[in-house]
């Protein structure tokens, strides 16, 4: 079940304030809805990791037979990392990658408030700006 937003959380509002909120929430336009060039500004300021850089983080890979893990996937999609960073480097050699250049390659959520894990940036796009 969908709630509506807790309207006393929200201190100093007039009522014109809480209704126009209710409605917009009603309306698909909940509290907290990015717009579009707030979510294009988050993507664009994931950082594009290279393969140093993954490799200093301990992501270098093993592809032995032996190991039961033989290399880092993004955790999203499950798609190694050299492929992905195989896939960047062809996308942007193209005139017309077949995704976006923004949704190529490896990013980590390095900020102090974030996990410091790596994902694939297309599938962390998508979770921030579905469709």
């Amino acid at each position: 079940m969908t709630t509506l937003p807790n309207v006393a959380a929200i201190p100093d509002l007039s009522t014109d304030d809480i209704r126009e909120r209710i409605l917009g929430y009603l309306s698909g336009q909940g509290l907290g809805q990015l717009s579009h060039e707030e979510m294009d500004k988050i993507i664009s300021k994931f950082p594009r990791l290279n393969e140093k850089q993954i490799i200093a983080l301990g992501h270098e890979g093993n592809h032995s037979e032996q190991s039961t893990f033989p290399y880092f996937v993004c955790p999203i999609c499950f798609v190694p990392l050299t492929t992905l960073l195989a896939e960047e480097k062809t996308g942007l050699a193209m005139d017309s990658p077949a995704y976006p250049i923004e949704e190529l390659g490896i990013t980590k959520l390095a900020e102090p408030f974030q996990c410091n894990h790596i994902f694939c940036r297309r599938e962390l796009s998508f979770l921030i700006k579905p469709g």
